[in-house]
């Protein structure tokens, strides 16, 4: 299947390079290719921080890093890691202030990196942020094609830990 689809992409490239008019529609089952249905799946994981660098006074354009590991939906078994390179985009007007971030994500498998984004709200006194809509925007591996979304919601304050659930076409 793979030789077959090389062999459309070369020959949908060709056909442009010649100059010649490619439809979306150019590699079908006629041309003896199967189109194969994306898969939909949801899954579950528990991250546990063991690493947040952001400042106590965090102003608009602060990085940060946040981080940790990653277990399985039972929140047992440990199953890579979860990293997060967030910037701040928002800082209220209060004393101590709230502030939202823009985050990029990745979580570390054995059968490839899942790659998230999200924007955060933070409050004062708050190790961590209360939840999030997640996009779940490519991968690698396994999860190559992966698209979706999903959510992030707080479960513990100490330690901080968050239950991601990922709505993913595959």
């Amino acid at each position: 299947m793979r030789g077959k689809v090389w062999s459309a992409v070369a020959a949908t490239a060709l056909g442009l390079a010649a100059g010649m008019p490619v439809t979306a529609g150019a590699a079908s089952a006629q041309d003896g290719l199967e189109t194969a249905q994306p898969v939909e799946q949801s899954v579950e994981f528990v991250v546990r921080r063991t690493v947040l660098t952001v400042p106590d006074v965090p102003t608009v354009g602060t990085t940060f890093i946040a981080g940790g590991d990653l277990f399985d939906s039972t929140d047992t078994t440990r199953v890579g890691e979860a990293f997060s390179q967030c910037m701040v985009v928002e800082v209220g007007t209060e004393v101590q202030p709230r502030f939202t971030a823009s985050c990029s994500t990745v979580f570390r498998l054995s059968e490839g990196d899942l790659f998230l984004s999200s924007l955060r709200e933070y409050s004062p006194g708050r190790a961590g942020f209360a939840g999030a809509d997640v996009a779940v925007i490519g991968g690698t591996g396994e999860y190559a094609t992966a698209q979706g979304d999903g959510t992030a919601t707080r479960l513990d304050e100490t330690p901080v830990a968050y239950r991601y659930v990922l709505n993913l076409s595959l």
